[in-house]
């Protein structure tokens, strides 16, 4: 049977990895994307720059109070509005240990941690098979480059061709969000640039960029996009199956004979294609989850915009909010109508497993009906040599006394030199005698033995001595009763 859509490496290498947990890199190395605002003369100014980092370049980065520098060289015609500082990096994995490698020394990314105020849960719930949505409050922070109030924490999808882990810490007074974002990468295949969706999101919608609660909903979106190729590949494989068992009313199909089809082949790709279903079921249950944590969020996370004095401002943190709102609808909703078809496709699955476990059966039937009449046609053959092999024991049998005789008497029967003497000596007649009559009894015997139904006679015989001592036990116990 052929397999549909063989290429796709995230459907032959769907297992997740058992992590067993975490360390830090020997050196930094990450990269980073700021996207700035500002309120300038003639309407908002956006700013945006990203580079690499390391151990030193990460200091400076964190070090630089972006709420203070203005877009032009006039001071005064700038105003900073908000901001993302997101810093991107993809970790490793020590297939020796099961370790996945953050990539960051434990000093610098202590050092980051701090500055974030990322919670010390962030690292532990990367490692887990789950997806997660939680929050912590931030306590005061003496900088007066960064003071976040609230920090998000968001795994979109439990796993899956890669996993995106992000920490979002976001200071309401400042409107800024430092955020930082891993990427583990699943396969060898890795991908050459995993943030390159994220980027070109926050770049195309900059007045959504700066809400610390967009980037969860694109990699909320990059999760959702990712179930319909495998959905898609899934019900590309049960279509070919149905195809190769026959299983279809299709005219312009060839119709398959099931019995032909190679079983353990089709149940391995069955039961592989029902767990990828329940596994795409579950991942947009979670997405789902994070989703309403997300769409609870944006109505708390500015709470006095409804009285804020600037109606400017406070149209277009509305406006920010039904914008958002209407992209976690139209998630939900996908994800709502992704898993009723999964589950659709779970159940086919269900019942083609059922019918090739029925053609299974009936193929052992007919195996076992062609063994029989095979076995039948041996017996048949078995019982001609034995037929032969009696025959050739009679003929034994009528031999064994005569030869028996002859060598026990070493008789000269037959004298060719005498002359005029007769050929045939006058002893031979007592050869005769006793042969014939001796083979004779030899065959009786052998007949009685095979003929006769000793076993049926001796039971009877058993059975009528044992009757007799029942009565004669019954008689005597009568008589001592009398």
């Amino acid at each position: 049977m052929k397999r549909a859509n063989s290429n796709r490496g995230d459907l032959e290498y769907g297992l997740p990895s058992f992590e067993c947990g975490s360390k830090f890199s020997l050196e930094t190395s990450c990269s980073y994307f700021d996207i700035m605002q500002y309120a300038g003369s003639n309407g908002p100014v956006v700013q945006t720059s990203s580079g690499k980092l390391d151990e030193t370049s990460l200091e400076q980065w964190l070090s630089t109070d972006v709420a203070n520098i203005r877009a032009g060289s006039d001071s005064s015609s700038e105003k900073f509005t908000g901001g993302l500082r997101l810093l991107l990096g993809s970790c490793g994995f020590d297939p020796e240990n099961g370790h996945r490698i953050i990539p960051f020394t434990e000093e610098k990314y202590n050092t980051t941690a701090n500055h974030f105020q990322i919670p010390p849960q962030f690292i532990p719930s990367m490692i887990t098979t789950l997806s997660r949505s939680f929050k912590f409050s931030c306590s005061p922070s003496p900088s007066s480059v960064f003071k976040p109030t609230t920090c998000f924490v968001y795994k979109v999808t439990p796993f899956g061709t890669g996993q995106y882990h992000i920490s979002l810490s976001y200071s309401p007074e400042q409107n800024l969000t430092y955020a930082l974002l891993l990427f583990k990468s699943r396969y060898k295949s890795a991908v050459d640039d995993p943030y390159f969706s994220i980027i070109q999101n926050l770049t195309y919608n900059p007045a959504l960029a700066i809400n610390p609660l967009f980037i969860p909903i694109i990699l909320a979106d990059l999760s959702v996009s990712s179930s319909f190729p495998r959905i898609h590949a899934a019900d590309e494989r049960l279509n070919e199956l149905e195809r190769s068992a026959g299983q279809h009313e299709w005219t312009d199909l060839i119709q398959g004979d099931p019995l032909n089809l190679d079983f353990t082949e089709a149940t391995k790709q069955l039961n592989f294609t029902s767990r990828w279903l329940t596994m795409e079921i579950w991942r947009r249950k979670t997405n789902l989850l994070v989703l309403e944590n997300i769409r609870s969020e944006i109505d708390l996370l500015l709470p006095g915009c409804e009285g804020s004095e600037d109606k400017v401002l406070h149209i277009k943190m509305k406006e920010e909010r039904r914008m958002l709102k209407e992209m976690i609808a139209y998630h939900t909703n996908t994800c709502d109508n992704l898993i009723l078809r999964a589950e659709f496709e779970h159940k086919r699955c269900q019942t083609q497993i059922a019918v090739v476990y029925q053609f299974m059966a009936q193929k052992d039937s007919k195996v076992n009906l062609q063994l029989a009449a095979t076995t039948t046609t041996i017996a048949k053959e078995s019982k001609k040599d034995s037929s032969a092999m009696k025959a050739i024991a009679v003929l034994t049998m009528c031999f064994l006394p005569g030869t028996f005789l002859a060598a026990l008497f070493a008789m000269p029967l037959f004298d060719w030199n005498g002359g005029d003497v007769p050929v045939i000596k006058s002893g031979f007649k007592f050869y005769w005698a006793i042969a014939i009559p001796l083979t004779l009894l030899v065959l009786l015997v052998w007949a009685a033995g095979i003929l006769v139904p000793w076993r049926m006679l001796v039971g009877r015989s058993n059975c009528s001595k044992g009757r007799k001592s029942d009565v004669e036990a019954n008689a005597g116990e009568s008589k001592k009763e009398a």
